[in-house]
């Protein structure tokens, strides 16, 4: 008995450009996670990379669950306030 799904060249133009365009926002939502979250775990990149990898669905948990540390996280440098008082 043969395979089940026979391989055949089945996608058409238009899904081989829509499928591209996924890969390409994917991959940048993963570069800007990777560059800007220098700081967060690497198994919570890791994790939000692999689900970034899941067009449209990725997309929204990443949207909507991903927590990146708040700008509060990082200490101050200059000694000053928040508040930019001396």
């Amino acid at each position: 008995m043969g395979p089940m799904f026979a391989p055949t060249n089945s996608i058409t133009p238009s899904e081989k450009i829509i499928l591209w365009i996924c890969l390409y926002v994917s991959t940048c939502l993963i570069l800007r996670m990777w560059l800007r979250g220098k700081r967060e775990r690497f198994s919570k990149k890791l994790f939000w990379s692999l689900v970034l990898l899941i067009p449209f669905i990725g997309w929204i948990f990443y949207g909507a669950f991903y927590q990146p540390l708040s700008s509060g996280d990082v200490p101050l440098t200059s000694g000053t306030d928040a508040t930019g008082g001396s």
